[in-house]
């Protein structure tokens, strides 16, 4: 159970539980509070879905009053490009970020994709990726942990990978992840594992499938070879008071979940 927090400027917010040092700080939003009406209630942060750009934008201005500067925000599109300090990245295109500088506030939105952050044992770097079952399938999480790597230096890649933690934030859950047999196709054909067979359900109704977008998030992080693997296991489609859930919806805004150095 997430727990959830209002802060004096009237956001609902919730504080990650896991064990990344104190200097790395992180919080994901809910939809209490903010500026935007309806069908966006509240704290949507896209500006992709129809909202009013007024809004969003007073919206985005309304989380630094929790965070030191301003987030990156992301263009996010299913993808596997990670955001770097000083790498061009077109139109901020990805789905992905990362860094070693502080006070950088790295985000993502989303609305039942998962939300996923990631930080060494020493908290000297930061990431965050937007992981739905396409980013999943395409390799988002590894791309990310790459990129961790290819920052720190490691003598040894495969200790530093063990050494990560990733928090794994609200998405929608099993109970409601409808996918046809394609999805649950992509996901055998990208991995040899026997877990994944069993992150589907069979529905017994046209060929459908539920999905555990968390399980198989889970399992692709342990096959990297993380052991810190930490999971809010809160389902956005099933809690309309505090998430936006793109498949309950439809029309629908975006919670953000952010990660920074102090």
């Amino acid at each position: 159970m997430m727990q959830w927090q209002e802060k004096p400027n009237g956001l609902v917010v919730h504080t990650p539980m896991w064990s990344a040092p104190k200097h790395v700080k992180s919080l994901i939003t809910s939809r209490l509070g903010g500026c935007s009406s309806a069908p966006f209630n509240g704290l949507n942060l896209g500006t992709h879905v129809g909202d009013d750009p007024h809004s969003v934008r007073q919206n985005r201005n309304l989380i630094t009053d929790l965070v030191p500067t301003q987030p990156i925000w992301l263009n996010q599109v299913h993808g596997t490009t990670i955001w770097k300090k000083n790498v061009s990245v077109p139109s901020l295109q990805a789905d992905g970020a990362i860094t070693a500088d502080r006070n950088v506030v790295l985000s993502i939105l989303s609305a039942d994709c998962l939300p996923i952050l990631f930080t060494d044992q020493a908290g000297d770097i930061v990431a965050a990726c937007h992981a739905g079952w396409r980013g999943l399938v395409r390799g988002v999480i590894d791309q990310t942990l790459q990129e961790m790597i290819n920052l720190k230096k490691p003598d040894d890649p495969f200790i530093y990978l063990s050494q990560l933690m990733a928090y794994i934030g609200p998405g929608i859950g099993p109970e409601f992840f409808e996918v046809g047999p394609e999805v649950r196709q992509a996901f055998l054909n990208c991995s040899a594992d026997p877990q994944i067979a069993a992150c589907f359900m069979a529905t017994g109704i046209e060929d459908k499938y539920l999905a555990n977008l968390f399980a198989l998030a889970r399992i692709n992080l342990q096959s990297l070879g993380l052991h810190q693997i930490y999971c809010a296991d809160h389902c956005t489609y099933s809690d309309s008071t505090h998430l936006y859930s793109y498949r309950r919806n439809k029309i629908t805004g975006r919670f953000g979940s952010f990660i920074y150095l102090e």
